[in-house]
């Protein structure tokens, strides 16, 4: 931690190719900056179970709830669970519980697997969406792509 909070590390990343070579570098950068996060702010639960959390907060509007438990049902879609029961799991459950989807469909703890997000890198995604929900209502209109349905 002490090379990332000010003094010089030097990472060296090759590829076969220029663009695998430039796709590492941001991957590395990117692991940079959220360590650097996770450092100042600290980290919270990750895996979206933390937005899932938010959303049982009162006095949300129906809108903004759904928009944030959609991040976590993304999740689940991607690795081929059902969204809607994993939810409820969830749901029955306290924090840090969650789901490591890289091992399976059973609930964890997700700070004993090392899954967690900075603070900083949440707050930040909840302020940005509000800040575009804000524009879409002035503006008056969007543009949506809807996902085929599946056959």
């Amino acid at each position: 931690m002490s090379k990332l909070s000010g003094k010089v590390a030097i990472f060296r990343i090759g590829g076969a190719t220029e663009s695998e070579k430039e796709e590492k570098e941001f991957r590395v950068e990117d692991a940079i900056q959220a360590s650097r996060a996770a450092y100042s702010t600290g980290v919270v639960p990750g895996g979206g179970t933390t937005l899932v959390r938010l959303a049982q907060t009162e006095g949300l509007s129906p809108m903004f709830k759904g928009a944030l438990e959609d991040t976590f049902k993304k999740l689940l879609q991607n690795a081929d669970l059902p969204a809607e029961v994993k939810l409820n799991e969830l749901l029955q459950t306290k924090a840090p519980m969650g789901y490591n989807l890289r091992k399976g469909d059973e609930l964890v703890n997700l700070e004993d697997e090392g899954i967690l997000d900075p603070s900083l890198v949440v707050g930040e995604v909840i302020r940005n969406a509000a800040s575009i929900a804000g524009n879409l209502v002035t503006a008056g209109a969007i543009v949506v792509f809807e996902d085929a349905p599946e056959k």
